[in-house]
């Protein structure tokens, strides 16, 4: 599996949300409190952007008045129609696969990690053709 870099870890301060785009595909990327998530940035709703969502932590209830603050599980919600996400699993409140958004596993790396590679290059062919340079792709 490939690897993408998405940012220092400065650029992604605790609280921090933003959309990056790797390989044309729109991530949501979050910290929560030193946690890293990324999502893709596509609520499957309407097509909001999850980025500009607000994250929120689970409450939960058994009966009127007996709330359960549960802040280890993160949901981001839709700033559309307000539809929550989990963070972690990319899943909605509803027992549904197709209310569900795609969660992709983020990790901090040392920077000689990431130099250490392997990382290839995708190559593209190139040549000469009546005096004009043509890339093949």
């Amino acid at each position: 599996m490939a690897r993408f870099v998405v940012g220092s870890v400065d650029s992604l301060p605790p609280g921090a949300q933003r959309r990056v785009v790797i390989n044309r595909r729109p991530l949501a990327s979050f910290n929560v409190d030193g946690h890293y998530y990324a999502l893709k940035d596509v609520c499957p709703h309407q097509g909001a952007a999850l980025s500009d969502g607000v994250v929120r932590r689970k409450v939960s209830a058994r009966q009127a008045g007996a709330y359960r603050y549960e802040p280890e599980h993160c949901f981001v919600r839709c700033p559309r129609h307000g539809w929550e996400y989990s963070l972690e699993s990319g899943e909605s409140g509803y027992d549904s696969e197709r209310d569900r958004v795609r969660a992709f596993e983020a990790t901090v790396q040392s920077g000689e990690q990431l130099s250490a590679g392997p990382f290839v290059a995708e190559t593209v062919a190139i040549s000469v053709q009546d005096d004009y340079v043509v890339v093949e792709m």
